[in-house]
């Protein structure tokens, strides 16, 4: 029998889809995937009479490990790359790319407004600012009170799968926000999972606001060098050209009197205010006034501010397994884990001591080859047995701030951990 041409068995065989309740090759008019696959390695359609085809172009063999999540082997295992064989393997690579839901690519920098909910106000006038070097700052008014707003200012991160924002400032318990859509943020609760309520925690994104010029009570660098002073807010880490007016003068003496080398960099608690100030032709740009401030440290440099904490090293307490929230214990047993950098994970279970090995790559996570001791405990025997049967069903794990969960293959939440220290 004659071979078809090669352009023809790039195509499937007519009526192939017709179990999935797709047409014949000759009957498609569009690709099932949209454009957004061909960054997946997939051809673009070819236009010809105003009707997208598919390009004839050969399709790449899938990344290696691609679809050993469906149980099928990796490109090296299959040896067979002709026939209908080839093309199923491309169809199913296709198909499940097109089934995936897309994973959010985090809001972009900009400014979002919104009145949040209040237990005992009516309402919080809440605006959030993201600027594009990773800092943010933040105003919060509380309607019907006469108290001045609330301002903070840090750092933002995206969680790991892309889906929550976080905020840190500083040593303060990270706050939530899920990412709805590039301009729609909403608050969630202190372990970033949503709010069981009607009433709207939404911020919508609005970048006709003016820029926020937050209050400034905070820990920094101040530095003196060329007739040019600056602070580097250590919860933001944000460098401000600081205005030589107010008490500036008082805080450029007492730095000459502190400093050990010119242009050194000084540790100092300080509080002022930001306001747009002109700067040559530059036109106006956001400066420091300082309003009063205390001595100055010895330290040079600011503490490291991880928005999320380290997967590694982190002491990992566990908050809930499944739906059922793990009450804080005393205990030196307490059930946590700590994964090291070489593949190990030690901890308790609320009883015994825990060893274990894992796995880890991009969200995957396999924790294998668990022992413990054999104590028997008073308490803690049931939390044990059921932390022991979650850790063995864990193919996932998912990173946002100060909480870490575990999850099967499915997805299904097994554990929540919460962050208490870095060791």
């Amino acid at each position: 029998m004659e071979r078809p041409p090669r352009s023809l068995r790039s195509l499937p065989p007519e009526g192939a889809l017709s179990a999935f309740g797709r047409p014949g090759a000759t009957e498609m008019k569009r690709p099932p995937c949209s454009p957004r696959s061909s960054r997946a390695g997939f051809a673009q359609p070819a236009r010809s009479a105003g009707t997208a085809r598919y390009a004839a172009k050969p399709l790449p063999h899938p990344p290696e490990g691609a679809l050993s999540g469906c149980g099928w082997p990796g490109t090296t295992e299959m040896k067979a790359d002709s026939g209908f064989l080839a093309w199923g393997r491309r169809l199913v690579l296709a198909c499940m790319f097109a089934a995936a839901p897309l994973q959010a690519a985090g809001p972009s920098p900009g400014r979002y407004a919104g009145v949040l909910p209040c237990a005992d106000c009516a309402g919080i006038e809440t605006r959030l600012d993201l600027d594009a070097d990773g800092s943010f700052s933040l105003r919060e008014s509380y309607r019907g009170r006469s108290a001045a707003p609330f301002d903070d200012s840090g750092r933002w991160a995206m969680s790991s799968d892309g889906r929550t924002l976080v905020l840190r400032a500083g040593s303060d318990l990270p706050r939530y926000f899920a990412v709805t859509d590039d301009a729609t943020l909403e608050k969630l609760d202190l372990e970033g999972q949503p709010i069981a309520s009607s009433l709207d925690y939404r911020l919508r994104r609005d970048d006709a606001l003016a820029p926020l010029l937050p209050r400034v009570a905070s820990a920094g660098v101040f530095q003196y060098m060329a007739d040019a002073a600056s602070f580097t807010e250590c919860r933001s880490g944000r460098r401000l050209p600081v205005a030589m007016a107010e008490a500036y003068g008082a805080l450029e003496k007492a730095y000459v009197a502190a400093r050990r080398t010119p242009g050194e960099g000084l540790m100092i608690q300080l509080r002022g205010r930001v306001e747009l100030q002109h700067s040559g032709d530059d036109g106006p740009r956001p400066s420091l006034v300082v309003e009063s401030f205390d001595g100055f440290g010895s330290e040079n440099a600011c503490p490291v501010v991880e928005v999320n904490a380290p997967f590694v090293a982190t002491r990992w307490r566990l908050a809930r397994l499944g739906d059922t929230p793990v009450a804080l214990t005393e205990t030196p047993n307490q059930p946590h884990l700590v994964f090291d950098a070489r593949g190990r994970v030690i901890g308790a279970t609320g009883c015994n001591r825990l060893v274990a090995r894992y796995e880890r790559k991009d969200a995957g996570l396999r924790i294998e080859s668990a022992i413990s001791t054999r104590m028997a405990c008073a308490q803690g025997m049931e939390i044990e047995q059921q932390m022991l049967a979650a850790l063995d069903g864990v193919r996932n794990w998912r990173l946002a701030g100060a909480v870490l969960e575990l999850g099967d293959e499915s997805g299904r939440l097994l554990g929540r951990f919460v962050a208490e220290a870095v060791e």
